[in-house]
């Protein structure tokens, strides 16, 4: 590095300088001409570049950074993604396995239940406990309740019935008759059915979350090679006007320092994250190194 101070010093106030001081001055202006003899040689070797090449070097450089800054916007965008889908699928497999628990929440059972029947002859039936008193009664049919016509049924014994204990005047007669039948029945179970259906439901929509995130994902990845592609583009174009300016050393500081930040991060999330970041940035700096060969 050059050592300025020399050029700091006035005419006038040389001639008043102790001989040791001039001397350490001398020492220092003949340094400072031998850098800049060192700066006009290493500037001799390169070649002119006209003022159009430096704004299409600005323009490509520009556009290079540019599609590398995109390239880590999108790879940051993509693994959060892949974190999301990752969680989304956990959620799914939890609710299936609880809808697949909660599925059978109906119960079927056998019971025995009394239906009333038609019949093609009439019979003595109790109104107050819906009784066969008697079946196919032989007295003349009578549609009446508290007739008297009962006391000579089979099934009395003078007022009383002998089936059913209640009082011939709640007798009457019927062409039908009550049978006992076997029946099943489902019971629903509303705990189980509840969770089944929630389960259901918020299956279906982790489901629709999950292809949304899936496209996103894909897009962000064809955002990364679009990205990719054009840092490519633009460091051929800069090697043409430039071959010596290598736009890599900007990419590589860039991975250096995300490294730097990975090795001191304590988070494990963050760490994988960033580790992720830096392998495939380090792979764009591979791609782009092979120009250079």
């Amino acid at each position: 590095m050059m050592d300025n101070s020399s050029f700091n010093v006035k005419l006038e106030d040389i001639s008043g300088m102790r001989l040791s001081k001039k001397a350490i001055l001398t020492s220092k202006w003949a340094l400072s001409m031998e850098v800049i003899e060192e700066l006009i040689k290493d500037l001799s070797q390169y070649k002119e570049v006209g003022t159009k090449d430096f704004v299409t070097m600005r323009d490509e450089i520009n556009n290079a950074l540019k599609g590398y800054n995109d390239a880590k916007i999108n790879l940051k965008n993509w693994i959060a993604l892949q974190d999301k889908i990752t969680g989304i699928s956990i959620e799914r497999k939890l609710l299936d396995a609880t809808a697949e628990i909660n599925k059978n929440y109906t119960i079927k059972s056998k019971v025995w239940q009394t239906e009333t029947v038609e019949t093609s002859y009439h019979n003595t039936l109790c109104s107050r406990c819906n009784t066969l008193c008697h079946e196919r009664c032989g007295l003349q049919y009578t549609i009446n309740t508290n007739a008297n016509i009962f006391t000579g049924c089979a099934c009395m014994d003078d007022v009383k019935c002998n089936v059913c204990s209640c009082d011939y005047t709640v007798h009457f007669h019927d062409k039908k008759k009550p049978v006992r039948v076997e029946k099943e029945i489902t019971s629903v179970l509303a705990g189980m059915k509840e969770k089944y259906e929630v389960s259901t439901k918020n299956y279906e929509i982790k489901s629709k979350e999950e292809s949304k995130c899936i496209l996103e994902s894909e897009d962000c990845n064809n955002k990364v090679k679009s990205a990719q592609q054009k840092i490519t583009e633009s460091v051929k174009r800069l090697l043409v006007v430039n071959p010596d300016y290598n736009i890599l050393n900007e990419i590589e500081y860039d991975i250096k320092k995300n490294q730097h930040e990975l090795d001191n991060e304590k988070d494990m999330k963050i760490r994988t994250e960033k580790n992720s970041i830096i392998k495939a940035l380090t792979e764009i700096a591979h791609s782009i190194s092979s120009l250079f060969k």
